[in-house]
């Protein structure tokens, strides 16, 4: 679970590990990793990593295959609700906000349909896409723009990945 130290991440986290799934939190805020590790259970693995990092994907992918032997399910939540107007939007909060809300999620589905295909398993990818995508808000262009990419993308990647068992 990316985004795995806020409060969408760690609710997502919780519901799956109630469920009874092994659960890897991943978030660049270690402090809050280890809050939400010990209101779930002091057992979980946690990560704590930038996403959008170059190479992030790869060592979240080796982390969560070194402790559990593979992945099944990946649950990309990170992400950041930065607000302007078009008008007043200053193009690197918009770059930012592609590099998290979009690229990040991009490099670590791919990352993720690799290792499903090297462990010759079907797979889960949930994106966190947020309404913004299909229900623009006032003053979050910023945010809209990179969730409505991903929409697409959670498209994309259903269409070419189903037929190797892979839901998106």
């Amino acid at each position: 679970v990316t985004g795995g130290a806020g409060a969408i991440g760690s609710a997502i986290a919780k519901e799956f590990h109630a469920a009874g799934a092994e659960i890897m939190l991943v978030d660049k805020n270690a402090e809050h990793l280890q809050r939400v590790k010990s209101q779930i259970d002091p057992k979980i693995s946690i990560l704590q990593i930038d996403v959008t990092q170059p190479g992030a994907p790869s060592r979240i992918i080796e982390a969560v295959t070194k402790i559990y032997g593979g992945v099944d399910i990946l649950i990309s939540n990170a992400g950041s609700a930065q607000q302007s107007s078009i008008i007043n939007m200053d193009q690197q909060l918009l770059r930012d906000s592609f590099e998290l809300n979009f690229f990040a999620h991009f490099a670590l589905g791919q990352e993720v349909l690799k290792a499903f295909r090297k462990q010759a398993i079907d797979g889960q990818i949930l994106f966190n896409v947020s309404k913004q995508a299909v229900n623009p808000g006032q003053n979050f262009g910023a945010y809209g723009l990179p969730k409505s990419s991903l929409f697409f993308l959670v498209r994309q990647m259903a269409l070419e990945s189903g037929c190797h068992g892979v839901r998106v």
